[in-house]
């Protein structure tokens, strides 16, 4: 996975992330409230966190595709031989699942993270003014 884009205008940032499965693009927007202390390279953080977000929730979606097959699959061809198999697969797949869930609150976490510093440097500054 790699980034192969990034994009900042006035106040906009933009991180596009190439992987196996696709081009994902992730954006930020910069509040006005903070125009003198966020920078391009907050923005490309955060923009870079929504698109790993976007990219986890790809395999998401691919792994909930699998195990709608897998369960069509068994009903078709029920097999008391197979039911360890079906089950496998079934609770490999739903672990994977919690997996991508675990790293998108990873890169949520890692939003509000800068989102806090933001505030703090913003207390900061006042503090200096005052």
């Amino acid at each position: 996975m790699q980034i192969i884009d990034s994009k900042y205008n006035k106040g906009f940032s933009s991180v596009t992330i190439q992987t196996p499965i696709g081009h994902f693009t992730g954006k930020a927007y910069l509040h006005p409230d903070d125009k003198e202390i966020g920078t391009c390279y907050t923005g490309w953080r955060i923009a870079e966190q929504r698109a790993l977000i976007k990219y986890y929730k790809a395999h998401i979606r691919k792994e909930k595709n699998i195990i709608k097959g897998i369960i069509e699959f068994y009903d078709y061809f029920p097999s008391q031989d197979n039911v360890e198999v079906y089950e496998n697969l079934y609770y490999q797949h739903t672990n994977q699942i919690k997996d991508w869930k675990r790293k998108i609150q990873e890169n949520l976490d890692n939003i509000k993270n800068i989102e806090d510093t933001i505030e703090q440097r913003k207390k900061q500054k006042q503090n200096k003014i005052n």
